[in-house]
């Protein structure tokens, strides 16, 4: 599992454990006829503790896996929760968790069937954003194959159909939905649009000016803390590349280009710095659905990947990049997608 969906879901993990456990608690038994829902909700607060607790021992685990007899009964735990439970908050919360061990295509295909099975509207609402999530990372995932890509992209679309029909009112869905099936536009082997964007301290810059040259566009912002977060690793590495073909362009979505000036007094950003603002078209446009988001393009700016973090797994990508280019390889797309794409 890459470094950043394995942090990800242990994150998640970490956040839903507490109403879980607090829900099987408080599920007392009582001879009334009250007590048979506190007695299903119990049981179902209890798999879905023992699918998180197996599914993190998983994450946490450096060896692949689980032991098989309780890779089995996570598989068996997880299962029932989609047959029996579907319209369970808990569950919904566990099954989230199941599928970041379960690998594609048997993540997105379990929460797919989740979403489909239940009739709660508040399961729909989690589910919706997680498969989102799954579906988007999978696909900008330089390691997916081609074909897998195109099969995810009609999923994908499909989905997003389904999202507007069973949500139209849900405004913020809807509008991720929508980006995120713009994102298929404008991912890996497309190239961003040639569009002239602020540039901070004066003038305008557009990434067309920065082909030849290995990017990482980094979109940010100074009121987004893991962006800040990043920002120390990425000077670091621009630092260990200043010598070679490589360039950082960030591109912020703060409220007026000052946030940056000033942001930078503490923290120097010695690369180009443009600016967006937090309601450009820009950003549903080129289907950004999280910050930051990393594009990493190649010398022909074309999008070889798409990142949430720029951690080990983004750097080692980048640093065969600038390899390929400065061995005169082609670090580019063109031989396996038409002119008409690029």
């Amino acid at each position: 599992m890459p470094a950043i969906h394995r942090l990800s879901a242990l994150f998640v993990l970490a956040c839903i454990a507490l109403p879980v456990c607090a829900g099987q608690g408080g599920a007392a038994l009582a001879p009334s006829s009250a007590s048979a829902a506190k007695e299903k909700d119990a049981a179902v607060a209890a798999m879905a503790r023992e699918v998180m607790d197996l599914a993190g021992e998983a994450l946490k685990s450096e060896s692949p896996g689980l032991p098989q007899d309780k890779q089995a009964r996570l598989e068996q735990l997880a299962r029932t929760l989609l047959r029996e439970h579907a319209d369970s908050v808990a569950a919904a919360d566990a099954g989230y968790i199941y599928t970041f061990q379960a690998g594609y295509p048997r993540n997105t295909t379990y929460l797919r069937r989740f979403y489909e099975a239940t009739a709660n509207p508040e399961v729909r609402e989690r589910i919706a954003p997680s498969l989102l999530n799954l579906y988007s990372a999978t696909y900008d995932d330089w390691r997916t194959a081609a074909a897998q890509r195109t099969d995810i992209a009609a999923a994908l679309r499909s989905f997003a159909v389904l999202v507007c029909r069973d949500m139209p009112d849900h405004s913020t869905m809807v509008q991720r939905m929508g980006a995120a099936v713009n994102a298929l536009e404008h991912s890996v082997g497309d190239r961003l649009p040639a569009v002239q964007i602020e540039r901070i301290g004066g003038g305008h810059d557009s990434l067309a000016s920065h082909r030849g040259r290995i990017v990482v566009v980094d979109v940010w912002a100074t009121w987004c803390p893991p962006c800040v977060a990043g920002l120390p690793g990425l000077a670091k590495f621009h630092e260990e590349m200043s010598d070679r073909p490589f360039e950082v362009v960030s591109l912020s979505m703060d409220r007026k280009p000052q946030d940056v000036v000033d942001h930078m007094k503490t923290q120097p950003m010695p690369w180009t710095n443009l600016y967006i603002g937090f309601k450009s078209p820009l950003l549903e446009e080129w289907g950004i659905n999280g910050y930051p988001t990393y594009f990493v393009l190649d010398a022909e700016g074309v999008v070889r990947t798409r990142f949430g973090e720029f951690d080990a797994d983004a750097k080692d990508f980048v640093r065969e990049l600038v390899r390929e280019l400065e061995s005169g390889a082609d670090a580019g797309y063109s031989a396996q997608y038409s002119p008409a794409q690029l």
